[in-house]
């Protein structure tokens, strides 16, 4: 079987971080893969990544939302892979490829996942718009969460091109005995100080300026709690605005983009997730492979992964008191915070794992390919 995923991309974040899953995990099945990147400037560590676990990758500079250069470009690289199957990871390559079905040379079935929305701007809810629209016309659609499921529903997608697979994580990688403390040595902090952790990208979905201002009320009344942001993004100079006005630099520490997150997570008390949007975030599931408790917002795909004081703390969206209440919790009863971490990982390994998730994607694929006759 010969697949091609293709995403419109700059840097590596929750989707993206899916996608190298995905593609190791298929070729460790014997499937043959290949990645069209569609790029603005050429500079991308996600190919860079892609390449570095010897995939094909096919990158194709697109600057506009509508570049028919590159739109003939990815036919092209279409006519010479000869994919069974195409897979769409976003609103931009589900526009190229829906365009790309009616002058493509071989027939491809294809497969779009809806990862979630960020919705931020008035433009990026029209793409969303059009993109509920163009994907009637894709073979199957992949919903990452149920709340992503009934909204494709009420798009008027029909169900039975619609199946839910959660995305998944090797647990392998979280797993390798990380030195303790490092982070703390890092920050200058002593091994008792609470460290509480973000880790994603800094943008408005992500309720990031909630967690800002958590941290704000918590400073005074706890002397070694201690803030992390791992992360880029649109808001990244607004956070550390923030932070400098406010005199935070000490209590809040703005790392920017990481690519030792394991390390980062081993070293955390509790990760806090005050999302306002969201699909099924990766950095949750990455936080219960490694046994940490969790303060998230109840929102999107997040209740399909965290239990409400089973797995974690679940709190309303845009409530500050709310999740000042949660984390406060936490902190003050570390068998009950040690408890929740436990019993997360043993949910993420038995309902989230990378093998788990490859399977139900090989098995769709497989699907369509015998209803549809074109293996």
């Amino acid at each position: 079987m010969k697949v091609l995923h293709v995403r419109e991309t700059s840097n590596i974040y929750g989707a993206e971080t899916v996608i190298l899953t995905l593609v190791k995990e298929q070729m460790k099945n014997g499937v043959e893969v290949g990645v069209v990147c569609l790029e603005r400037s050429g500079k991308d560590s996600f190919s860079k990544r892609l390449k570095s676990m010897n995939v094909p990758v096919y990158k194709i500079i697109s600057k506009g939302k509508i570049d028919f250069k590159a739109l003939i470009e990815l036919k092209r690289v279409c006519d010479e892979f000869k994919p069974h199957i195409i897979h769409s990871h976003g609103y931009k390559s589900d526009f190229f490829l829906a365009i790309l079905k009616k002058i493509q040379t071989k027939r491809s079935i294809l497969i779009s996942t809806k990862h979630g929305w960020t919705g931020a701007h008035w433009r990026t809810k029209l793409y969303e718009i059009i993109d509920d629209f163009i994907l009637r016309y894709f073979d199957g659609v992949v919903a990452v969460s149920n709340h992503i499921y009934l909204h494709l529903i009420k798009k008027g997608i029909p169900p039975g091109k619609i199946k839910v697979i959660h995305n998944g994580i090797s647990l392998a990688a979280f797993n390798n005995g990380f030195i303790k403390f490092k982070l703390r040595k890092e920050l200058g902090l002593d091994n008792q100080s609470k460290l509480i952790g973000f880790i994603g990208r800094l943008s408005p979905e992500k309720g990031i300026l909630y967690l800002l201002k958590v941290a704000m009320a918590m400073h005074r009344a706890k002397k070694n709690l201690y803030f992390v942001l791992v992360g880029d993004g649109p808001l990244r100079k607004e956070v550390e605005h923030y932070v400098n006005i406010n005199g935070l630099n000490n209590r809040v520490f703005v790392l920017g983009r990481r690519e030792d997150i394991e390390e980062i997570l081993s070293d955390l008390d509790m990760v806090v997730l005050p999302s306002i949007r969201e699909g099924t975030p990766m950095i949750l599931l990455e936080a219960m492979a490694m046994g940490k408790a969790i303060v998230a917002t109840e929102v999107g795909g997040v209740k399909d992964i965290v239990k409400n004081l089973e797995t974690g703390l679940l709190v309303r969206p845009y409530s500050c008191e709310a999740l000042i209440d949660a984390i406060t919790y936490l902190l003050e009863n570390e068998s009950f915070r040690e408890e929740i971490g436990r019993r997360a990982f043993e949910v993420v390994k038995s309902r989230f794992s990378s093998e788990i998730m490859t399977k139900s994607y090989l098995d769709m694929y497989n699907e369509l390919l015998r209803y549809l006759d074109l293996n």
